[in-house]
């Protein structure tokens, strides 16, 4: 592509004498000589203008070159294409907008551009260089290029455009054109260096602008330590002109306890350290001291040292910040150390006087109750003066109209813009300046912290915020406090409850309750004296029953007192309405009784059985100054919940007992008279079937066996009833021995064999090897498993019943199963209570009244044993009794009637007679 371009350069390029007839122009050489010596001159290039000497050199170039069109063409950033600076068109007076060339769709263009010092091209639309340029649409027939060129490198090309016919270029106009060329690179260069000056002029004066508005001190410090120069920021901080210090010794304006630090950063900076970094305070105009953190470096020309630029930030604020932490971190560290009020607030006093600088600090409390505050606690008065603060009340709203409640911090800098308070407190204290800040905590109201000083100095706004935090400690520090003694108050209290709980359940005895009532609530509310009196509605008298704290003689004086329902009527409808109420010395009714205990202040408590008042518990302090309080009657309300329901559980329990002893009579007397006319109709029914009078027929028999058969089950009813009474009265007693388990099995075996006819069910005893020797009672083990063999007979139609002995642990369990229906899972429990069977109507299969199964549990718990069922419907039953060896001795050590216990053996006794009997005769 190089050999082409080159070849129509060569063609494009002619002197004059290469065309015929047409003879040297000497003037219009002239003309381009002037026409540059001009453009050299203009005013534009000098000032590096280039868009407006672009559009003069355009001008000149079409005047003298005789174009249409002269172009000024310019790379952009990218070289990615060509845009259009400057255009004129000769005739025209507006330029038309034109698009810039994109470097990518001409690239034989560009490429000639690269390599000649002009493109001259006679047609544009035949030079394979430009044709691309044609293809665009343009008129132009003949063009010169002259590329602009800086440090090598085309930066963009001056187009002359000739239109109309074919024309050849000559040197001349070439040179000119290159010459046009150079020009544009001159106004570029010019241009940039202009622009780059005047950048750099902006950048000096913004830099200086940046030096002057920043917040930080900037200065510039002579090698001898004298200042050179300042920062505006010198003077906002500080006060001081800057023309004030400029000159003097950095060291005159610095605290001198931090002229040898300041020094120490100097002196590493001439020593070659490249920065140094120190805090120190420096002085301002007010005579005050601010602190500043200072960093230098070194300023170096040609090596030498010329100096050093410190820039220094005021940290005063920070500074004081973090001594107003560490003081409050102090206070913290003081009073979360203890959980005793007093000390909390003298070691937070103390630390406030030293952290506020001032001469005295207090806490006023307000009572909740009154809303009148007094001082609790001071540092920094006198003893005279700490009196006359004690002795001060204020009721809320008298002072600062209640502003300190609502939270709001008071800052007097004048005592006398409150002549009130400067009268009546601050002027005799010699207050001369105060500070009072809330103490509030979850919107609760506790008192004031008051901070003064004697003299008139003002608190500054740090103080008052220092003030304000040392009020929030203190503030939770108490709250921490209130907040232990009330748990450890509420757990005294639980405490003394519960001791009381004990108490009331560790006895049913009315006057040991009440005795023990009287002892716990004298120690629950430490107070000296506790009486009850229980209500007698036969006397309507209220009758001392029980004290605590009274020595024998003022005691047996009060039994003999009696206190008529009517002549405490009012103070009865109170307890009646409110439950408790506190009595004083000069009471009008109690305070003449008060005065002869010695008593100051009481406390009279309900005693209820629902909603009537049967009673009450009095109690007394003898101290004047030691009134119950809120947290008394909290307790006082629970005693007496707790004493009512003892009181109560303590008669009923005496009505059960009533109703059991009239119970146990009626069993008793039940049993003798129904088991004297029993046995009387079992013996002579076992005589006549023995036939001991007179042989008997078929019909006969079977009419005496009914009789026989429904007599005995009468019998083991009676029976199961005394069995119970005897179980729920705890006269069962134990009589262990060593039983051979696989003769005890032998003989329940036979025994049910005998009772039973028959058509009974099969009865399967199998016996463990290993049983051995249980040590147990062994009337009453016959009598669960003999239940048991008699309950599943009972429930056994057909198939058989099984009884397996083995050893388990260290005992022996006994399974007894049987074919039957089987016994819904629902009713596995039920079937253990009393009076209680499987089919409770009264159309059931089966016999008894659900007593069998109840004895069965409660005798194995006797023997120290466990009772459990298997079973579900349509699968049969088994329960398995386990019974430990060498129970321990039973609830009582009456004795009971063995026989009684023994039903499915007595049967066998009772016949055994008859035949003896008959055979005497």
């Amino acid at each position: 592509m190089q050999g082409e371009i080159g070849a129509r350069v060569g063609e494009a390029v002619a002197t004059d004498e290469d065309v015929p007839g047409l003879p040297r122009d000497e003037i219009r050489v002239a003309r381009q000589d002037r026409a540059l010596g001009e453009l050299w001159r203009s005013p534009a290039l000098a000032r590096g203008d280039r868009a407006g000497f672009a559009a003069e050199l355009a001008r000149v170039a079409a005047d003298a070159l005789e174009v249409a069109r002269v172009g000024v063409w310019l790379f952009d950033a990218t070289r990615a294409r060509l845009d259009c600076e400057h255009r004129l068109e000769r005739g025209r007076e507006e330029a038309s907008a034109v698009e810039p060339l994109l470097a990518a769709a001409h690239p034989r263009y560009l490429a000639a551009l690269e390599i000649e010092p002009v493109v001259a091209v006679r047609d544009c639309h035949r030079d394979p260089r430009t044709f691309e340029l044609s293809a665009r649409g343009g008129e132009s027939v003949a063009a010169m290029h002259a590329p602009i060129r800086r440090h090598g490198r085309v930066v963009g090309v001056l187009r002359l455009e000739h239109r109309g016919s074919v024309r050849f270029w000559t040197r001349d106009e070439q040179r000119f054109a290159r010459s046009l060329a150079d020009l544009l690179t001159l106004a570029l260069e010019a241009a940039e260096r202009l622009s780059a000056e005047s950048s750099l002029r902006d950048s000096e004066q913004r830099y200086q602008d940046l030096v002057e508005s920043m917040e930080d001190v900037l200065c510039f410090v002579e090698p001898d330590g004298r200042v050179a120069s300042l920062n505006q920021a010198f003077e906002r901080r500080l006060g001081w002109k800057r023309e004030e210090w400029v000159g003097k010794h950095f060291s005159e304006f610095v605290h001198p306890d931090d002229i040898a630090r300041a020094a120490a950063v100097q002196q590493q900076i001439l020593q070659g350290a490249t920065s140094a970094a120190a805090e120190f305070r420096i002085r301002d105009s007010s005579g005050g001291w601010r602190v500043g953190e200072f960093r230098a470096s070194g300023r170096r020309v040609g090596g030498a040292f010329v100096g050093t630029i410190g820039v220094g930030r005021d940290v005063t604020e920070r500074v004081r910040a973090e001594a107003r932490t560490r003081a409050l971190l102090e206070i913290a560290r003081d009073v979360t150390g203890t959980l005793d009020l007093h000390t909390v607030l003298e070691r937070g006093l103390h630390r406030s006087r030293e952290a506020l600088e001032c001469d005295a600090v207090l806490v006023f409390q307000e009572d909740p109750t009154t809303l009148v505050s007094r001082a609790i606690a001071q540092v920094g008065l006198d003893p005279g003066e700490e009196a006359f603060v004690r002795a001060l009340r204020f009721p809320r709203g008298s002072v600062f109209q209640g502003r300190l409640p609502a939270g709001e911090t008071i800052v007097l800098q004048d005592p006398v813009d409150s002549s009130e308070l400067a009268n009546g407190v601050l002027n005799p204290l010699g207050v001369g300046t105060m500070i009072a800040t809330s103490l509030t905590a979850r919107g609760h109201y506790f008192g004031g912290l008051v901070a003064a000083r004697r003299t008139s100095r003002p608190f500054d706004a740090e103080e008052v915020r220092l003030c304000e935090g040392i009020a929030g400690l203190l503030t939770s520090a108490v709250g921490a406090v209130e907040l232990y003694q009330r748990k450890h108050e509420e757990s005294r209290i639980e405490a003394s409850l519960a001791r009381l709980g004990e108490e009331m359940v560790s006895s049913l005895d009315a006057p040991v309750l009440l005795e023990r009532l009287c002892r716990v609530t004298r120690e629950a509310l430490q107070c000296d004296i506790a009486h009850t009196y229980l209500y007698e509605e036969e006397t309507d008298e209220f009758l001392p029953m029980a004290g605590d704290g009274d020595t024998a003689t003022p005691w047996e004086a009060l039994r003999a007192l009696r206190v008529t329902r009517a002549s405490v009527a009012e103070r009865v409808a109170r307890l009646e309405q409110d439950g408790v109420i506190h009595v004083v010395a000069d009471d009008e009714i109690l305070g003449g009784l008060m005065a002869a205990y010695g008593i100051s202040n009481g406390m009279l408590v309900g005693l209820r059985r629902g909603s009537s008042l049967i009673g009450t518990l009095s109690v007394g302090r003898r101290a004047a100054d030691a009134p119950f309080d809120a947290a008394d009657e909290r307790m006082a309300r629970r005693i007496g919940a707790l004493a009512s329901l003892g009181l109560a559980n303590a008669q009923l329990f005496s009505r059960l007992e009533s109703a059991s002893q009239l119970k146990s009579q009626f069993v008793a007397t039940m049993s003798h008279e129904l088991r004297t006319p029993l046995n009387a109709i079992l013996g002579y029914s076992d005589l006549l079937l023995d036939g001991a009078y007179e042989p008997l027929n078929a019909r006969q028999t079977d009419t005496l066996r009914r009789i026989a058969r429904s007599a005995g089950n009468l019998y083991r009813l009676v029976n199961a009833t005394l069995d119970l009474s005897r179980l729920e009265s705890g006269r069962i007693p134990l009589d262990p021995s060593d039983v051979p388990v696989a003769d005890l099995v032998e003989s329940l075996v036979l025994e049910t064999a005998d009772g039973r006819g028959g058509d009974a069910p099969e009865l399967v005893g199998t016996v463990a090897p290993d049983v051995g020797v249980l040590r147990t009672d062994p009337g009453k083990l016959k009598v669960v498993v003999g239940n048991l063999l008699a309950n599943a007979f009972n429930f056994t139609a057909a198939g058989r019943v099984t009884l397996d002995v083995r050893r388990r642990d260290d005992g022996v369990e006994f399974a007894v199963g049987d074919t039957g229906p089987g016994i819904p899972p629902e009713l596995h429990e039920a079937i253990f209570e009393s009076f209680r069977q499987g089919d409770g109507s009264t159309t059931r299969r089966h016999g008894g009244v659900g007593l069998g199964l109840y004895i069965v549990r409660q005798l194995v718990q006797v023997l120290g044993g466990t009772v459990s069922l298997e079973s579900a419907l349509g699968e049969g039953s088994t329960f398995r009794v386990w019974v430990r060896s060498a129970p321990e001795d039973g609830l009582s050590t009456e004795a009971c009637d063995a026989a009684s216990l023994q039903a499915p053996s007595f049967a066998r006794a009772r016949a055994s007679a008859g035949r003896a009997l008959q055979r005497a005769r």
